[in-house]
């Protein structure tokens, strides 16, 4: 979180993709990280990850 003010709630999705498109897709929600700070999460997929494109993606948060 680069920013100044906390971050709750932060919801990430990955998908991982090949030649011809989507093949599968996770997402987690990170429930609070603070200003300047750092969290860890992680997505599980059945696929195996090295083996295709991972495109990850925040949607969202809110203010805690």
């Amino acid at each position: 979180n680069g920013g100044r003010t906390t971050a709750a709630g932060g919801l990430i999705e990955g998908e991982l993709e090949e030649g011809s498109g989507k093949i599968e897709r996770s997402e987690t929600t990170i429930d609070y990280v603070p200003a300047r700070g750092e969290q860890q999460g992680g997505l599980y997929f059945r696929a195996d990850p090295q083996r295709s494109r991972l495109r990850l993606r925040a949607h969202g948060y809110r203010d805690p």
